[in-house]
């Protein structure tokens, strides 16, 4: 089962650029996948998903998630800026609340058992090497053609857990050229800033060797420039309109949550204002009262919890991501390729819709996934030997 699982998930990686345009049956049909996947580790008693803290907040983060898609039903949560409402978004824009953790533990199984095979390291060579279907998919498409990374969008995440492991651990011995090689090549091929930043964060890792201070710097920077930004969003958006329309949606969602009390705003309402201006411009139509526009998430996924979710839901998915933190993995080389999936798991955050967004989402769990995986992995290889 945990072959056939895998095999989903590179079909998933693979066509995860068509995902929108296919109706989401590949999505729909990898969620039913993953809850078997989950229910026969349970009942062949081989999981002990809720002995771990972690999955004990990542229970608690869905249920209340649950408890609010209700509450918009019947729509009392306050509205705050927002002025639609469409009662069919809802199903859409809640079904993360049940998904990331169908998701995360199926990963995490799939992962415990790569990880402590002699084998394992061949199914992340697969991952890597699912990316170039992913570009035959896109050009196919008539999305065009890139030859490295243009962007963390749609279902490629997951290769960049693939990178780590096998810069990582593989070239344990040569991890730092290694590191900086890859990185290196990750940061002028592309024309995306968080493809950059994961570039630089891979070569840090790798060059200083010190996992946990790279991961404190980079999220402080993260965090610290979208704070600043605030203040700077004229210069910023003449700079680069990309991260100025970013900020602004920023700006937007805690205004949101600031309007709802700490409540949240719940579900099936837009996070995006229908007009904002850029230093006079107007960014989306003022007419537009569709479904499709609801759907347009904020580009800070962490900002779209406080906005839907509230105080309460936001604390409860950054307390299961802190405790997800790999200081504990024993292994050296295991635990450079957890932080850099961990990092990446922050720069997907924080710049991206990646929490309603079903093909983000995804990629989000299978991080997340693997960090957990190497935390109970580590332990494993030092009980029984077990290979990477």
């Amino acid at each position: 089962m945990t072959n056939l699982y895998f095999a989903f998930l590179i079909l998933f990686v693979v066509f995860g650029s068509v995902l929108r345009s296919g109706g989401g049956a590949l999505y729909v049909l990898f969620i039913v996948i993953s809850a078997v996947y989950v229910c026969m580790n349970i009942a062949g008693g081989r999981a002990g998903y809720f002995s771990r803290p972690p999955f004990k907040i990542l229970f608690f983060f869905s249920v209340f998630g649950l408890f609010y898609a209700l509450l918009s039903y019947v729509n009392v949560l306050p509205d705050a800026w927002t002025t639609l409402y469409r009662r069919a978004a809802i199903p859409q824009q809640a079904i993360f609340v049940l998904a990331i953790p169908v998701f995360v533990l199926a990963n995490y199984t799939m992962f415990q058992r790569i990880l402590e095979s002699r084998f394992g390291y061949r199914y992340f060579y697969a991952l890597l090497v699912s990316y170039a279907g992913y570009r035959a998919v896109t050009y196919a498409s008539g999305q065009g053609f890139d030859l490295f990374f243009n962007t963390l969008s749609n279902s490629i995440f997951p290769v960049y857990v693939a990178i780590g492991h096998i810069v990582f651990v593989r070239f344990r011995r040569t991890t730092r050229a290694a590191a900086t090689i890859v990185g290196g090549l990750m940061v002028p091929f592309t024309s995306f800033l968080q493809n950059s930043l994961g570039g630089i964060y891979l070569a840090a890792i790798g060059f200083l060797g010190f996992p946990r201070m790279v991961l404190y710097g980079l999220v402080f920077s993260l965090v610290g420039v979208s704070i600043l930004g605030q203040w700077y969003f004229d210069a910023i958006w003449k700079l680069s309109p990309n991260t100025g329309v970013r900020l602004w949606m920023m700006r937007a969602g805690i205004d949101g949550f600031i309007q709802s009390y700490g409540l949240g705003v719940g579900f099936g309402k837009e996070s995006l204002k229908t007009i904002f201006p850029l230093l006079g411009r107007t960014f989306l139509s003022p007419t537009d009262t569709s479904v499709n526009f609801i759907m347009v998430g904020n580009h800070n996924a962490l900002v779209q919890l406080l906005f839907r979710m509230g105080l309460i839901g936001f604390l409860l998915f950054l307390s299961f991501l802190l405790k997800c933190l790999p200081s504990d993995v024993a292994n050296r080389g295991l635990r450079n390729s957890a932080f850099y999936s961990y990092g990446m798991i922050f720069i997907l955050l924080l710049s991206n819709p990646s929490i309603e967004s079903a093909a983000y989402h995804v990629g989000l769990a299978v991080a997340i996934a693997y960090v957990l995986a190497c935390k109970s992995a580590s332990i494993a290889i030092k009980r029984r030997g077990a290979h990477l």
